[in-house]
């Protein structure tokens, strides 16, 4: 490591606070006098949304929030989520679908592609009716294969 990394990593440790003080000034003085560029770039968020790239973004975004919330190992992406089939895995429907765990969060089921299908609206709700009328109040650990799955997975 260079001299000049060691002193600006030292640099940045010890004076981390008056650093992230100066970039949020900086960053509020910026919107002051730049107005368009936020604009620009919330026009550009607007249109990547609608993409089926930035609907995959945001799902896979909710769903590893959601995990986190409930402390449920994996993680999904958007890429991860445009490979799923464009119907519902029980009837086949294409319309209104829907991300399901098959194995529920509250069974243990992990939060990887692998465990993730897409239902329709009907489909999903048959099936977490029929997961309420066996559940459990506790949290069951992930099933074995599942975590054989998610330790290989980690692994590569």
């Amino acid at each position: 490591m260079s001299y000049d990394r060691v002193y600006k990593t030292r640099y940045y440790e010890q004076n981390r606070d008056r650093i992230a003080q100066y970039n949020k000034r900086w960053r509020q003085q910026r919107r002051l006098s730049h107005p368009g560029e936020a604009v620009a770039q919330n026009e550009r968020v607007k249109v990547y949304q609608q993409t089926p790239t930035g609907q995959a973004a945001l799902t896979a975004g909710r769903l590893n929030t959601m995990a986190r919330k409930r402390s449920q190992k994996g993680r999904v992406d958007a890429h991860q989520i445009l490979t799923l089939p464009d119907r519902c895995a029980e009837c086949g429907d294409i319309d209104s679908l829907e991300i399901d765990h098959i194995v529920p969060a509250m069974r243990g089921g992990l939060n990887t592609i692998e465990n993730i299908q897409r239902l329709c609206g009907a489909c999903h709700q048959a099936k977490t009716n029929r997961e309420k009328a066996v559940r459990v109040d506790v949290v069951s650990p992930p099933p074995l294969e599942q975590l054989e799955l998610f330790a290989m997975e980690k692994a590569v």
